[in-house]
Parts: C-alpha cells; structure tokens; sequence
C-alpha cells in the first residue's frame, strides 16, 4: 500500500513538472535582421502636392548621416478606415546599426507647383519592440509620417 501511494505521488509531482518542462526550452527566434532604415510615411493627400522626382531626404544619428533622393513607392491604405486611404512610403537606409539615440531628419524638394517645400525638420527616438517575443533580440524601429502639418514621430 505504501509502495503505491509513493508511486501515486512521483506520477502526481510528474503530471506537475510537465508544464515546466515544456516552458524551460528555449522558443525559436528567427534568424533574419531588419535592414537599418527609417521609414517615412506620408500621407496620400501629401504626396499629391509633392513633386516626387524632387524629394530628398537626410537622417543623422549618432554623428553619422546618410540621405538622398526619396523614392515614394505605394503602400496598403489604412485598414482602421472604412475606405483605405493608400498612403506613400520611402525609406533612408542607414549603413550603421540603428540605436536607441534620437534621430534628426530632414525632408527637403518642390511641390507640384515648383515651390519649395522648405525643409521639415523632426528630432525623434526610435521605439524598441520585441516582435517575436521577449525571449528573442530586440529590434529598432526609426517610422515617420510626413502629412499636411509636417513630420510625425510615429
């Protein structure tokens, strides 16, 4: 009787570590790296007053800064809204590894005018975020939104 109620209570504590057991490895985190880039978004009702050959761009962080001609290229709408609204997006590849330092960024070219733009300025700080989970490398995240009333930390 007492050989069974032991056996009983070893099947009992083993029924209970098997939750741990599960949980102690460690999860799959992806073997890929996101490109070092900062991200404009502007907006469709911007753009439409840009002209696009003209738009260049700059993003310094940590005393080094890198720019060029903007590429618009089309990206999905908003799908919050019950029309999308198609919006625009270009992107600045930073060569260095972004960090957690704030960014400066400029955005400089012509409307559809020939005007100039002037040259929207923003100081930002990237956000950290852990898509894949906690257990996994963190990635930086340096999005902007170029709109009516200029640049936006996003």
């Amino acid at each position: 009787m007492a050989r069974s109620r032991h056996l009983a209570a070893a099947f009992a504590a083993g029924l209970a570590a098997l939750p741990l057991a599960a949980c102690s490895h460690p999860a799959a985190c992806p073997a890929i790296s996101l490109a070092s880039v900062v991200t404009i978004h502007v907006a469709e009702h911007r753009a439409a007053t840009l002209d696009h050959a003209s738009l260049t761009g700059e993003a310094c962080q940590d005393g080094a800064c890198y720019g060029g001609p903007l590429e618009l290229r089309a990206e999905g709408g908003d799908s919050t809204q019950a029309t999308p609204v198609p919006s625009y997006v270009a992107m600045i590849q930073m060569t260095k590894p972004l960090t957690e330092n704030p960014i400066d960024l400029t955005v400089s070219g012509k409307d559809t005018s020939g005007a100039s733009i002037g040259d929207p300025h923003l100081r930002f700080s990237p956000r950290i975020d852990y898509p894949w989970g906690p257990q996994c490398p963190r990635v930086v995240i340096a999005e902007t939104t170029f709109d009516d009333a200029g640049l936006h930390a996003r």
